[in-house]
């Protein structure tokens, strides 16, 4: 709890610095802005308004007329604000309440008589209430002469003057105890502000800056901004169990507590931000408060955004688990980060708006260096649409194992950007995706089949027989093999090896992942273990074989074979029989069942 009144204690430790002394607030302290006053460029002032304030006349009328409409917003185009400080928002509700109290002094002190006010343009000096008018009680001259109607110079126009704005408070408070001049006219100003004002008409001496009452305010309005915090966040954990059950270990139910942070932060930013507006606070306070507010709201929104994205991401990512593809796995990630970074741009977009940020020149500025943003972004565009293309094309998806550009691992991210791959190292590569549009892409992971290829040696003393036992038993497990493909495979005698008669293995298991590949071929490998066992086949290994020879002991004479052609022939003609020919021949390799 203590970090959050951190930026509150900030913003209060600015407001008691805007003062030079207790209950006193510079009009120096923040620059005026002439161009957002009504008191501005002439040229631009609007004919109708020109009309209104044309004269000290025609000004009391309008501003009479206006509050008699309850049509605060034009009542208050008659004050002369151009040295009041704050933001623009503050000083237009700011001079909106200034109109509904000068109407309500006006009524306690003044049947207003327009005839005898000036009506000249030109009139020479800045008209005072007391000047022609019958006033009632002449206790109240000195409060009606301090009202002065004065020609502004910038735009020519008149308006009740800034002497008049600053005293008005003090004003009031001289005529609250009159009654209305008129009979049974009300005076009760309609503004929730100022009638909340009135509820402490003891607290109202200034303490730093504020009123007494204000600080009191402004302490409960701290405390209902995190009490609504507390009840949205509450509230919300609750239906998040109730409707997505996606909480099951611990470690995500501490996860829980988290997610509805943000939106609770931003409930607390607005129930200050509307608060704020009920208090009249004057125009440089509300401003230091109001950016404050307007501020955590933006980044609460925006944080709020990201944990939304994170739980709906949570919940589709639940539902692709339940597919037999992988392919929306990809795209739930592509939709979660698409979402954030469109709330970052909503965000940054609220942000320029709330401290009116000048876009368009700032756009124009990317504009004239266009260019060189052009050839900086060359590999980010590139990068964009090779996710586009993996995403348009499903080269792969996730958890694919894929070998491209002498890189080799598992598909565990794809973004924007890159595409990121663990490897069986157990280290993460990041791959850009502006390789991928160009790459050769192999797909290990969308093998039906994993092949095995061995070769085994058996020692040079096995019979013929056996080593066609041999092979046909190892025929015979790959058929009963509960994972094998059974309609292609080879076993047979191989090759003459320097130790080894090397017969050739060669088979496919259908598995889905590496570990039940190494899990199947430890299997069959130990089946062929045993099989070996029965038939008196023993493996051979690398060997050397030593003759020694004597000397003097007579050599063995080879036997009389005559003709040696017409010898081997004979021989290969015993052992392999007649000629085949092509019905004796056998056909092809036929796969059968066991």
């Amino acid at each position: 709890m203590s970090r959050r009144f951190c930026p509150l204690l900030v913003v209060v430790f600015f407001v008691a610095l805007s003062g030079d002394a207790p209950g006193q607030i510079p009009i120096e302290s923040v620059p005026a802005k002439a161009d957002a006053t009504p008191a501005a460029k002439s040229e631009n002032t609007d004919p109708t308004l020109a009309a209104e304030l044309a004269s000290p006349r025609a000004t009391l009328r309008t501003f009479l007329e206006a509050c008699r409409q309850e049509d605060m917003k034009r009542a208050a185009l008659t004050l002369d604000i151009s040295e009041m400080p704050g933001s623009d928002d503050a000083r237009a509700l700011a001079s909106q309440r200034i109109a509904a109290k000068l109407n309500e002094i006006l009524s306690r002190l003044l049947d207003v008589d327009l005839s005898s006010v000036p009506d000249d343009p030109e009139h020479p000096q800045a008209y005072s209430l007391v000047e022609g008018q019958d006033i009632p009680d002449e206790t109240d001259i000195a409060a009606l002469a301090a009202i002065k109607i004065s020609r502004i110079p910038a735009d020519k126009l008149w308006r009740f003057s800034s002497e008049t704005v600053d005293q008005i408070d003090t004003l009031r408070e001289q005529a609250k105890d009159r009654k209305p001049v008129t009979p049974g006219k009300a005076v009760q100003s309609t503004d929730l502000a100022i009638r909340l004002s009135d509820l402490f008409p003891n607290l109202q001496n200034k303490t730093l800056v504020l009123k007494d009452y204000q600080w009191i305010c402004l302490a409960v309005l701290i405390f209902l901004g995190f009490l609504a915090d507390i009840l949205v966040r509450l509230l919300l954990r609750h239906l998040t169990v109730a409707w997505f059950r996606f909480m099951r270990n611990g470690e995500q139910r501490q996860a829980e507590k988290h997610v509805w942070r943000p939106l609770g932060l931003l409930a607390q930013a607005l129930v200050w931000y509307g608060g704020i507006w009920l208090i009249d606070l004057n125009p440089l306070v509300h401003s230091i408060f109001g950016y404050g507010v307007k501020t955590l709201t933006v980044v609460s929104a925006t944080w709020t955004a990201f944990r939304l994205t994170d739980l709906l991401s949570a919940y589709l990512a639940r539902r692709a688990a339940a597919t037999p593809t992988r392919f929306d796995d990809l795209l739930v990630q592509l939709l979660s980060k698409s979402l954030k970074a469109l709330s970052l741009c909503v965000g940054l977009i609220l942000f320029s708006h709330v401290f009116a940020l000048d876009l368009w020149g700032l756009m124009g500025g990317l504009g004239i260096g266009g260019l060189a943003l052009a050839f900086a972004a060359k590999d980010t565009i590139g990068n964009f649409f090779g996710s586009l293309t993996v995403l348009a094309d499903r080269p792969f998806e996730i958890g694919d194992w894929i070998i491209t550009e002498g890189v080799e691992g598992s598909v565990e991210n794809v973004g924007f950007r890159s595409t990121r791959l663990r490897t069986f190292y157990n280290s993460v590569i990041t791959l850009p995706n502006s390789r991928l549009t160009t790459a050769v892409v192999d797909n290990m992971g969308r093998r039906r089949f994993r092949r095995f290829k061995e070769t085994i040696g058996i020692q040079y003393d096995s019979s013929p027989e056996q080593m066609e036992a041999f092979c046909e038993g190892i025929r015979e497990l790959i058929r009963r093999h509960p994972y094998t493909r059974k309609d292609y495979y080879h076993v047979y005698f191989n090759g003459f090896g320097d130790n080894a008669l090397n017969i050739l293995l060669y088979c496919f298991v259908e598995t889905p992942d590496w570990a039940t590949e190494l899990r199947e071929k430890h299997r069959l490998f130990q089946d062929i273990s045993r099989l070996a066992a029965s038939l008196g086949v023993s493996f051979a290994f690398p060997t050397r074989t030593i003759h020694l020879v004597q000397s003097e002991n007579t050599p063995t004479e080879a036997p009389q074979m005559g003709d040696p052609i017409d010898a081997g022939r004979l021989q290969g003609a015993e052992i392999a029989g007649p000629p085949a020919t092509a019905e004796t021949r056998p056909g092809p390799v036929v796969f059968t069942n066991p």
